[in-house]
């Protein structure tokens, strides 16, 4: 699908990936367009869209930067970047046709400017991130929404001035089976090249480990940005571990291209491994939450390739690390779009679906396919 830019959305800027049901639809948002002008929420069935909510700035918010859920009745959750009644961003529910402000943002002990989506655990809880507000130092909170409609916060980062614990999370969280939550900050820990941390419910409190501080330079990446991490397990030696992927949009061996990587669960800690530098022509700047399917890794980057406006790559694990496969770069030319930012998801059959966040004939964004 091409977005025209008017009525029916434009400028689809995920920082979560799509959400694909069980019938093969597609759900997404757009940052700009509809009736409003402050995004849309959209289905795509085939290559036939249509936009399930129209944004409108003082009441439902607008500008909805990160994914959306679906929950197992098909009600749809995410956030707005900005706007509401709190002038900052909200977290909203539709369920059918019926749009609910479940938080607005004010940007002060709340937070503000939620880029990342929510996830839901077993209980139909919410939790999520903002980028800024907290505390006197603006450094951003994570925040739950419980399944009776109470919103809380539950950390507020930056313990100022050396910010070891994190500062400004961009991307969204991930929830392990135990109610864990894993996300990233962009910026803080103990390099200011941002981290990856763990909060860890007990009782009503939660406790934040910070598992992971970018160092930057050939060894390490830094600046995690839009990504959510992704939870998986692999066979390392004869044992199943627990790992965590994700993604950072500079660092790396080769041109400050950014990097994938892994935390490897060890013990009561953490191992940090580097498994791939981007070097530019394979791709530049990954910006998606990571696929991790069939013991490989999918994912895009929003700059590089061959055509230099992004790439859908795929990772293999070999006896010697992984290599890195190019599936498409975008070029702009014929309306395949350019900026890739959202990563991808998969149908059964192994076909990628995703977004470019601008390009297409009407240089609105596309949604987008690659098969096999």
């Amino acid at each position: 699908y091409t977005f025209t830019g008017g009525n029916d959305g434009g400028i689809p800027m995920d920082a979560g990936l799509l959400v694909r049901d069980a019938s093969g639809n597609l759900y997404g948002t757009t940052f700009q367009g509809g009736s409003c002008g402050y995004g849309t929420i959209f289905e795509l069935s085939g290559s036939t869209e249509t936009v399930l909510h129209n944004f409108c700035p003082t009441t439902d918010g607008g500008g909805p930067y990160g994914g959306i859920i679906l929950d197992s009745t098909g009600n749809i959750y995410g956030t707005t970047s900005q706007n509401g009644s709190g002038g900052c961003g909200t977290v909203f529910e539709l369920s059918g046709v019926t749009f609910t402000v479940l938080h607005s943002f004010t940007c002060g002990s709340d937070g503000g400017a939620p880029y990342g989506g929510v996830v839901q655990d077993t209980n139909g809880n919410l939790y999520g991130t903002t980028y800024n507000g907290g505390d006197a130092n603006g450094d951003g909170v994570a925040f739950e929404i419980s399944s009776s409609g109470v919103f809380s916060v539950i950390y507020t980062f930056c313990s100022a001035p050396s910010c070891t614990d994190g500062q400004s999370p961009q991307a969204g969280l991930a929830i392990d089976t135990s109610g864990n939550l894993y996300g990233t900050t962009v910026s803080g820990g103990a390099n200011n090249l941002g981290t990856v941390f763990e909060l860890s419910p007990s009782g009503s409190d939660w406790t934040e480990t910070v598992l992971h501080s970018f160092a930057g330079g050939s060894k390490d990446g830094a600046y995690p940005a839009y990504a959510s991490l992704t939870l998986g397990t692999q066979t390392i030696g004869t044992k199943k571990k627990n790992v965590i992927f994700g993604v950072t949009i500079q660092g790396g061996d080769k041109n400050n291209s950014g990097t994938v990587f892994e935390l490897i669960k060890s013990g009561t800690g953490y191992t940090y491994r580097l498994l791939h530098s981007f070097v530019g022509g394979n791709g530049r700047s990954p910006l998606g939450t990571l696929n991790f399917l069939n013991g490989n890794l999918y994912g895009t980057t929003e700059l590089g390739g061959t055509g230099a406006h992004g790439t859908v790559f795929e990772l293999t694990k070999g006896t010697k690390g992984w290599t890195e496969t190019v599936l498409y770069t975008f070029v702009n030319h014929g309306g395949d779009g350019i900026y890739p930012h959202s990563g991808v998801v998969a149908d059964p059959l192994g076909n990628l679906y995703g977004v470019a966040g601008e390009g297409g004939s009407h240089k609105s964004g596309i949604v987008f396919e690659v098969t096999p």
